[in-house]
């Protein structure tokens, strides 16, 4: 014995009624939808593309504009510190390579701790090796590990 035929699926709403019969207006631009030049109707469509357009001037804000904190891009002051790369740099002790340029450092009126972020002239073999030193009484000395990110 076979199964009997499954009943049709009928969806549980009935279609839209059109006010002339077609939807959109049938095109002709008197029904009231897109094609009645009416900016009404993309109300929608307008608040997503201005969502989405503030959004790219926010993400490009925070990319181009200055972070508060020490930049050692290049010379320059932020919050109280100034900083200014070295033409030279002194002789390094056996078994050092500098991984950037050596800055001088000037602190104002700061308060609190600081964030230093250097840009790396190359990719270091060994991370766990690198370190922050500074340059003092013709001698270089080790003042902290630093984390690679």
């Amino acid at each position: 014995m076979r199964d009997p035929e499954p009943p049709p699926i009928r969806p549980p709403f009935d279609p839209p009624d059109f006010a002339d019969g077609e939807p959109f207006g049938g095109g002709g631009g008197d029904g009231g939808g897109p094609a009645s030049g009416d900016l009404e109707s993309d109300r929608g469509l307008l608040i997503v593309v201005g969502v989405i357009v503030a959004l790219g001037v926010l993400i490009a804000a925070l990319v181009v504009l200055p972070i508060p904190g020490v930049d050692f891009g290049g010379d320059g002051e932020s919050g109280g510190v100034t900083t200014e790369a070295r033409d030279t740099l002194p002789p390094l002790p056996a078994g050092l390579t500098a991984r950037s340029e050596l800055h001088d450092i000037q602190v104002g009126d700061f308060e609190g701790g600081a964030t230093l972020t250097v840009p790396l002239s190359e990719p270091p073999q060994r991370p766990e090796r690198l370190a922050f030193y500074t340059y003092t009484g013709g001698a270089w000395l080790r003042l902290v590990s630093v984390v690679v990110v």
